[in-house]
């Protein structure tokens, strides 16, 4: 990770500060009982976080994590990930949320920018983060 992610990371995580992490999150009725967080799979959770899990703020509270992994990791999709942007109004946030996330989107957009071939967690190349 590039200390220019890192530091969009730490922002992230500033600014949705306010939004607590709950252990447990309430599910549609008709789809089940409350899920654990600990132990329900992150790429299962995103599918279905603030929809039919958990709030749009649960969402929030989570989005740091998610975007982390998203980088770090290849067990996320990024078209459902940034998908959850455009599905919140992410640009009726407050202006720090949204700054923050315009930092974090910029920043990885730069490192896939920089090598060839280039690959960022689960950005398997320049390209793939444009297809949201």
């Amino acid at each position: 990770m590039t200390v220019g992610i890192a530091a969009a990371l730490h922002d992230l995580e500033q600014a949705f500060a306010r939004y607590p992490r709950r252990l447990v999150l309430e599910r549609c009725p008709h789809c089940g009982p409350p899920v654990r967080v600990g132990e329900a799979d992150l790429f299962w959770l995103s599918l279905k976080l603030g929809n039919t899990i958990g709030t749009a703020g649960d969402a929030k509270a989570l989005l740091p994590l998610l975007f982390e992994r998203l980088v770090t990791t290849e067990e996320l999709d990024p078209d459902i990930i940034l998908g959850k942007l455009a599905n919140l109004s992410w640009r009726s946030w407050s202006p720090a949320e949204q700054n923050a996330v315009d930092r974090f989107l910029d920043q990885t957009w730069r490192v896939l920018l920089s090598e060839f071939p280039s690959r960022t967690g689960a950005f398997h190349d320049a390209a793939s983060f444009l297809r949201p």
